[in-house]
């Protein structure tokens, strides 16, 4: 990444070289929002790259509330909500690829996925992860 940040022309902006280097529009918001500025040359914004401290100092009002687009597509998960490509991991809620309005609504649907995946989730460790008993060996 060092390499990359230090080919770019010198005279650039600091969001011209994080653009040319690279990285995604948002990777490269949260750097100028979290440090980026006050990196001293390419070694020091590759170190920032790879270890951005996120602060969170607290919540917005409920106001400002807004639920994400976007999300694990459904082509991507079983049909109990299990990820293909990673078996006993189980989806819900917004991680999902599905689109609803802030609010009661979207609270109900992250609740029943998020209960769907919890069975789920249940119902994949009866089937394959080993039982133990009380004095700790494996039954059966």
């Amino acid at each position: 990444i060092a390499g990359l940040l230090a080919r770019v022309r010198p005279g650039d902006s600091l969001s011209n070289r994080l653009r040319k280097s690279g990285i995604s529009p948002a990777a490269a918001a949260v750097l100028m929002e979290f440090g980026a500025r006050a990196a001293n040359g390419p070694a020091e914004l590759s170190a920032l790259m790879k270890r951005c401290p996120i602060v969170v100092a607290g919540t917005e009002e409920i106001d400002r509330a807004i639920s994400s687009q976007g999300g694990v597509h459904m082509t991507s998960m079983t049909a109990e909500g299990e990820l293909i490509a990673c078996p006993g991991v189980f989806l819900a809620g917004e991680m999902l690829d599905w689109d609803a309005p802030t609010g009661g609504y979207l609270l109900q649907a992250c609740f029943s996925t998020g209960w769907f995946a919890g069975a789920a989730a249940a119902s994949y460790v009866d089937r394959f992860v080993p039982k133990v008993d009380g004095r700790g060996d494996l039954e059966g």
